[in-house]
């Protein structure tokens, strides 16, 4: 990713957590990040365009942070769940771009960001689910009578 791109990513991440997505526009961001609004259509398509990869960047954030929680094999089964969960909210509470579109008035802008999410909660499943079979097969989790 260019330094400009990267540039723009951070400015207009700070301008949508503050103002949200419908309230910001390209104009204030292109003025923060000091750059020409056609840098931003040059790197981004739209602004929806721009908004999904601010939201992007803070989910492969996340899955970056998980993901070392997830491979920490000298930790039981239970305690690197208690720490994913922690984890998770600690970083999902920061992850205020996100947690917008997840409000019940977003969603006449949820198409654009239908894929990401989707491909979000299917890592997330796998994760946890791999976490869960780890358990079962060192013998640290048991599966109640009426699942098996």
């Amino acid at each position: 990713m260019s330094v400009s791109k990267d540039a723009i990513l951070k400015v207009a991440g700070k301008a949508f957590s503050r103002h949200g997505f419908a309230k910001t526009s390209m104009d204030e961001i292109a003025k923060s990040a000091r750059k020409a609004k056609g840098s931003l259509y040059y790197h981004f398509e739209s602004k929806d365009g721009l908004y999904r990869e601010v939201i992007i960047e803070e989910l492969n954030f996340l899955k970056d942070e998980l993901s070392v929680i997830f491979k920490m094999e000298d930790h039981s089964t239970l305690e690197l769940l208690k720490a994913y969960m922690l984890k998770r909210m600690q970083i999902l509470k920061a992850s205020v771009n996100y947690q917008e579109t997840l409000r019940p008035e977003f969603y006449e802008f949820y198409e654009f960001l239908n894929d990401v999410k989707i491909a979000m909660d299917t890592w997330e499943k796998d994760q946890i689910e791999i976490l869960f079979r780890r358990g079962l097969d060192r013998g640290e989790l048991e599966l109640p009578g009426s699942i098996r």
